[in-house]
């Protein structure tokens, strides 16, 4: 994915006032909820902000009041008039309490290791379909919001992604390298003895659109074609 894209799942969004009216309104049970909150108007701007970014792109954040100045003064006039701009952030207690109150709402839990896990299997699955980790991703992406599941970290999707197709590349190789027989291994050991076309299947086995970091590639021996595809002697 481009960092823009990125951002748009994982970054504060940016809102302008229309936005800010739709996205930061409240029904009865939010103003039930602040109404238990007393007169703590911190605790209360937290609350709304956390429903308002959860409604924009489906996360929660750790933030200032500084540093969403803009959205906090936009809810300050709203529902606080005259009240001064909160001097004192919230702790993180009670900003996880809201965060909880608003996932309740909406019936999400968090992406635990067991969860986690089940996207791995979801991911080993996709990779059969797609060789393209974006597809991939996208599509768990889609498993996570279908579940009602706040999405991971994207280094933690990432790294699912990248293994399942990777185990994936290796499974498909060692069933080439188990089904071949020995002259169709001899044809291929004889192939990459062409430099040039050794360089152009290297080229192909790198995907351009891979989710991992980029890495070092040393030659490999002209003669072990499994080696080639797989870049690992253990297969």
């Amino acid at each position: 994915m481009t960092p823009q894209e990125i951002d748009t799942l994982y970054a504060i969004p940016s809102l302008d006032d229309e936005e800010g009216s739709f996205l930061f309104s409240l029904d009865e049970i939010d103003r039930a909820i602040l109404d238990t909150l007393g007169n703590d108007t911190a605790r209360k701007v937290d609350y709304i902000l956390q429903l308002g970014y959860y409604r924009a792109i489906g996360t929660f954040f750790l933030f200032s009041f500084q540093k969403v100045k803009a959205d906090v003064e936009f809810i300050m006039q709203l529902y606080f008039p005259g009240e001064p701009f909160p001097k004192k952030q919230v702790s993180k207690n009670h900003h996880y309490q809201n965060r909880c109150a608003v996932m309740n709402q909406f019936g999400l839990r968090d992406a635990d290791a067991g969860f986690q896990s089940q996207l791995a299997k979801e991911a080993k699955a996709l990779a059969k379909r797609h060789v393209l980790s974006r597809f991939v991703l996208e599509e768990l992406l889609s498993y996570c919001q279908l579940q009602n599941v706040l999405r991971p970290a994207y280094s933690s999707l990432q790294e699912i992604v990248s293994i399942a197709l990777r185990e994936e590349r290796k499974r498909l190789v060692t069933k080439l390298y188990t089904d071949a027989n020995k002259g169709l291994k001899g044809q291929l050991d004889k192939l990459l003895d062409n430099d040039e076309l050794f360089y152009n299947l290297t080229l192909l086995k790198k995907d351009q659109k891979d989710l991992a970091p980029p890495r070092s590639r040393k030659a490999l021996p002209n003669n072990n074609w499994f080696l080639a595809f797989t870049g690992s002697p253990n297969g």
